[in-house]
């Protein structure tokens, strides 16, 4: 079985710019310390600089959702960042529309 560190580790070299980059920046309330220090270092890595995150950061803090409380939405099918809300009927036993809902959406369910 893997530690926390090695799996995070093992992670971390797997994960696309694009998710470090959403992690490091809108997301960095929710990580650990020691967890935004190794994604940091991993993006200086792989060439990222800070103006690079700082500006992807302004980005996406422009175009994600988030609650009342100021946490960030999440996608309800892929759990990325939400960037919108669509209308969907909530289905009793997946096919009888029974209410509408509004399911927070990434831009790739959109």
């Amino acid at each position: 079985m893997f530690s926390y560190p090695e799996a995070f580790q093992a992670w971390l070299q797997r994960a696309e710019n694009e998710e470090l980059l959403d992690r490091v920046t809108v997301l960095r309330d929710e990580l650990e310390p020691e967890a935004r220090s190794r994604i940091e270092a991993e993006l200086a890595n792989r060439g990222v600089s800070p103006a690079d995150v700082a500006s992807h950061g302004a980005a996406r803090e422009a175009e994600c959702l988030r609650r009342v409380d100021g946490s960030v939405r999440r996608c309800w099918r892929c759990q990325a960042l939400a960037t919108e809300l669509v209308r969907r009927w909530w289905k009793l036993y997946g096919v009888i529309p029974i209410v509408p809902v509004a399911r927070p959406v990434c831009r790739e369910h959109a």
